[in-house]
C-alpha cells in the first residue's frame, strides 16, 4: 500500500519592520448601538423635516401668488388712471379750447382775410433738389444732434 504524503505549501508572510513590543497596542474600537430613544428621534426628524419644508414652500407659493394678484390689481388701477390722464390731456390740447382761451382770456381775435399773405414760389426754385449732406453734416447728425433729438422726443 502506498501512503500519500501531504503536500506542504508555503505562503509568503510580510513581517512588520518594528517588533510588536515597540508599538503600543490599539484596543479594538467597537461601535456602540444607538439608544432606542435616540433612534426614534432620528426617525421622527427624518419624517418631520420634509413635512415642514413642504409646508414652508406652500406658504411661500401662496404669498407669492397673493403678491402677484395685488400687483395685477394695481396695474389695472394704474392703467385706468393713465387712460383718464390721456383723455384729460387730449381735452386740454383741443383746438377749440385753445381758441376759446385765446379769444376770451387773452383778448386775441381770429385773423381776417386781409391779414393773410400768400407767397408764390417760382417753379424753378421749387424743383431744385436739396443738396446731399456732407460727411461732416452726417457725423454731426449722428453724434451731436442725437442728444438734442433725444431730449425733445416727448
Amino acid at each position: 500500500m502506498l501512503a500519500l504524503v501531504p503536500k506542504m505549501r508555503l505562503y509568503p508572510v510580510l513581517l512588520p519592520d518594528a517588533p510588536a513590543g515597540d508599538r503600543p497596542a490599539r484596543p479594538a474600537v467597537r461601535r456602540r448601538r444607538l439608544a432606542p430613544a435616540t433612534r426614534m428621534l432620528v426617525v421622527a426628524a427624518c419624517l418631520v423635516f420634509p413635512a415642514i419644508a413642504y409646508v414652508h414652500q406652500s406658504a411661500l407659493t401662496a404669498r407669492t401668488g397673493y403678491a402677484i394678484l395685488s400687483m395685477r390689481q394695481e396695474i389695472t388701477v394704474l392703467q385706468s388712471d393713465h387712460a383718464r390722464l390721456v383723455a384729460d390731456v387730449m381735452a386740454l390740447r383741443s383746438p377749440q379750447r385753445i381758441e376759446r382761451i385765446a379769444v376770451h382770456d387773452l383778448g386775441m381775435a381770429p385773423p381776417r382775410g386781409a391779414q393773410f399773405a400768400a407767397l408764390t414760389i417760382p417753379r424753378a426754385a421749387a424743383a431744385v433738389p436739396a443738396a446731399p449732406p456732407s460727411w461732416r453734416e452726417r457725423l454731426r447728425a449722428l453724434f451731436v444732434d442725437r442728444a438734442a433729438a433725444a431730449g425733445e422726443s416727448r
